[in-house]
Parts: C-alpha cells; sequence; structure tokens
C-alpha cells in the first residue's frame, strides 16, 4: 500500500465512503429519472427566481466594499468589541465584519488569510472560524424574509434571533490558551486597539489606505472584477443548491422517509422530515420548505427555520472548510458551533416571538398559519411576472441598508467608546 495512503488513513476512508455515496447517487438518478429532473428544476427555481437577484447586488457591493478597503477599516473600528464580546484576538475583528456583510463563506475566507500569516493560533483560527461563520442580512431579510416568508419584519426576527445566537455562542465557546513559551502572533502595524496610541478612526483610516494602496485596481476593473467575481460565486451557491436538491429528493421519497419514521419511531409525519433533512443539506432549499409548511404553528416554523440559518446547512460547511483549506482548521469544532448556533437560534425565537407576535398584524396568533405562499412561479411564465416578483424582492432592501448603517454606526460608536476607556485606564495606570 502505498505510504500516503497508511500515513492517512483517515482520508482514504473519507474518500472511499464519499465515492460510495455518489456511485450510490448516480444510480437512483440512473433508477428515478423523473424525481432527480423535478428535484433539479426545483432548485434552479428557487436561485433563479429570488437567490440569485436578491443577492447579487448585495455581492457586487461587498466586493467593492472589499477592494476599496472599508471593509478593512470595519474590522479595525469593530476589533475592541470583538475583544470584549467575543472574546476573539484583534485582527478577528476583519474576519467577523466580512462574515456579517458578506455573509459565508466571506468569513472562513479572511479567517484562512489571517491562519496563513500567523496572525492566529490553530485554536484562535477554530474559535474564529465558527464565529464568523453567519448569514448575511441581505440573505436572511431579502430571500428568507420577503422572498420565503412574504413578510420583510419576519425576516428581521429571524436577523434578530440570528446574530444573538452567534453572540451567545461567542460566550460560550471555550477560549483558546496558548501554550507556555509560545511566540506571539506577529502583529501589523495599526492593526490593534488596544496597545497603539493612536486614536481608532486613525487606525481605521490606516487600514483603509492600505488596503486600498494592496488592492491598486482602478474603479472600472474593480467593478467589472467584482460583478464577475460576484456571479461566479452566485453560480458556485447555485450548483450546491441544485445538487444537493437531488440529493434531497432522493433521500426524502416517500417510501423512504416512512420506513424511517418507522425504524426511528419518530412521531413526525414524511413531510416534516423532508424539511429537517433539507436544512440539514443545504439552507435555501430547508428555509423555503419550512416557509411552505402549512401545519406547523408559526412560532415553530420561525423557529425551525432560525436553526436552519444558525446551523448553515452542510453545503455552507463545505464551502467554509474549501476555503480555509490549508489552513489547518478541523471540522469538528466548527460542527459543534454549528450545532450550538442552531439552538440557540431556535430557542431565541421562540422567547422572542412571545414578545413580539403583536408587531405582526398579518399573522395571527395559535396555531394557525402564517400567511405564506410556499409556492414559486414557474418558469415558463411571463417575464412581466417575473419583473413584478423580483421588484417586489429588491424594494425592502433600501430599508435594510438603512437599518443595517445604523447597527453598524452603533457598533462603531460602541467599539470606540470602549477603546477610549481602555486608553484612559491605560495611561492612568502608573499614575495610580
Amino acid at each position: 500500500m502505498p505510504k500516503s495512503l497508511t500515513h492517512r488513513g483517515g482520508g482514504y476512508r473519507t474518500t472511499l465512503l464519499l465515492g460510495s455515496l455518489a456511485a450510490a447517487l448516480v444510480a437512483s438518478i440512473i433508477a428515478f429519472p423523473d424525481k432527480a429532473l423535478q428535484a433539479s428544476l426545483e432548485g434552479i427555481t428557487i436561485w433563479w427566481n429570488i437567490v440569485f437577484p436578491a443577492l447579487l447586488p448585495f455581492m457586487i457591493l461587498t466586493e467593492l466594499l472589499l477592494g476599496f478597503g472599508v471593509v478593512h477599516a470595519l474590522g479595525t473600528l469593530l476589533e475592541p468589541l470583538a475583544r470584549l464580546l467575543l472574546r476573539l484576538p484583534g485582527t478577528g475583528g476583519l474576519a467577523l465584519a466580512a462574515g456579517a456583510l458578506g455573509g459565508f463563506p466571506s468569513g472562513a475566507l479572511f479567517t484562512a488569510k489571517l491562519r496563513g500569516r500567523k496572525l492566529l493560533t490553530r485554536g484562535e483560527g477554530e474559535r474564529l472560524l465558527a464565529l464568523s461563520h453567519l448569514a448575511s442580512p441581505v440573505l436572511i431579510v431579502t430571500v428568507i424574509g420577503t422572498g420565503f416568508l412574504h413578510s420583510p419584519r419576519l425576516g428581521l426576527l429571524l436577523a434578530g434571533a440570528h446574530y444573538g445566537g452567534a453572540l451567545l455562542l461567542g460566550f460560550v465557546l471555550p477560549r483558546q490558551k496558548k501554550p507556555a513559551g509560545a511566540p506571539a502572533p506577529v502583529k501589523r502595524r495599526g492593526a490593534g486597539s488596544g496597545a497603539s496610541g493612536a486614536p481608532l478612526w486613525r487606525q481605521a483610516a490606516g487600514s483603509l489606505a492600505r488596503a486600498r494602496s494592496e488592492d491598486g485596481r482602478a474603479f472600472g476593473q474593480l467593478l467589472g472584477e467584482a460583478v464577475t467575481a460576484s456571479v461566479q460565486s452566485l453560480m458556485v451557491i447555485g450548483g450546491y443548491i441544485m445538487i444537493f436538491s437531488v440529493i434531497i429528493h432522493m433521500l426524502t421519497m416517500p417510501d423512504m422517509l416512512q420506513a424511517a419514521g418507522g425504524l426511528l419511531g419518530l412521531p413526525v409525519g414524511p413531510d416534516l422530515l423532508h424539511h429537517l433533512a433539507s436544512g440539514l443539506f443545504e439552507l435555501h432549499l430547508g428555509a423555503h420548505a419550512a416557509a411552505g409548511e402549512q401545519a406547523l404553528p408559526q412560532s415553530i416554523k420561525l423557529a425551525l427555520i432560525a436553526a436552519f440559518l444558525g446551523f448553515g446547512g452542510l453545503s455552507s460547511h463545505a464551502q467554509a472548510l474549501s476555503a480555509a483549506y490549508g489552513a489547518g482548521l478541523r471540522y469538528l469544532p466548527f460542527l459543534m458551533a454549528r450545532l450550538l448556533h442552531a439552538s440557540f437560534s431556535y430557542l431565541l425565537v421562540l422567547l422572542l416571538w412571545r414578545f413580539t407576535s403583536g408587531l405582526f398584524p398579518s399573522v395571527s396568533s395559535g396555531r394557525q398559519t402564517l400567511e405564506v405562499s410556499g409556492t414559486l412561479p414557474p418558469i415558463a411564465e411571463t417575464g412581466e411576472r417575473f419583473l413584478f416578483s423580483s421588484l417586489n424582492v429588491w424594494m425592502p432592501a433600501f430599508a435594510q441598508l438603512g437599518l443595517l448603517l445604523l447597527v453598524l454606526a452603533a457598533g462603531c460608536i460602541l467599539s470606540y467608546a470602549l477603546h477610549a476607556f481602555a486608553q484612559r485606564r491605560l495611561h492612568a495606570g502608573p499614575k495610580a
């Protein structure tokens, strides 16, 4: 046996398992071509009618913000807040800002860059990877809230639970201690907020200028490459949605669901098992399936979608791990963090719904269903219908942008106040 296989037996077994699953999937597609085609069409319909038009403008703007260095400046401004609330090193502010604005796998990309530059230990990298794996506000409010649930306010409720769950996760995850005698990570000039005597706004301006200088692209080139990169990323997302839609339908055919329910003794029907399997594999499919479920109470339905957002789906796990490939970060701590985030988000939605259900007059209380249309317009419909459905998805984006700017401004002000307080204590220390 080759040395590489004996040395990395775990990798060999994983390859064998994945190869067997791929062969079984091909066999099932050949055996049920009509089911595979229907599942593929369902996945591409969700992606083309809702996910693509809702995310494309935001992803282009995110790429522009990265190119201009705005995200780097935000990361510097948010460093003191990240240190206090999430117990992360100061350099983690950039990954947190990228993850919160761009969604997954943006946080994983920046975590891998920081780890590659030796600015994080492996434990800190795994912690940052878990905490920066966030869904973007546009995905939560526009795609899920407006597109799936037809209520931007419900999207805001889900966003509050999602980011609140991430905050709780930061308190719960253990902080990795550096081994005794280990060298401290190299710190970039102006990249911290605790030891540097410069004002935080000046450090942020320096981060913006350095990032813009390192990028160096003209606006026309930056815009063109932003469009290209965004479309390519959405194509990858569409491919994940389609393939996982096929996998889910192959695994959740009625006969298999009834057999699985009877084998496990689960007191749930095939529809709920299908929704759970959808959320386990792919976030967009799971949220859309849960939004169209008419048998669940509205609070449980929203809590289930929040849990899907916290977990992210195995599709986003694959994207994050591929982005962080080579950084030496383990999957098991990431998986445990995703399960904790899903649990926190589920409980937070139930708690928030108890106190805020009166803010949703179009949604009645009790076990009645939400005003959700779980169906999407067929591909063959007219362009006019598609245009107006897309406009309905885009219209709340202006309100979301304003709210996002307010939240970022509040976070930056709080972070600046924390930095000023730390500097004051630092200067007052020797006098005492």
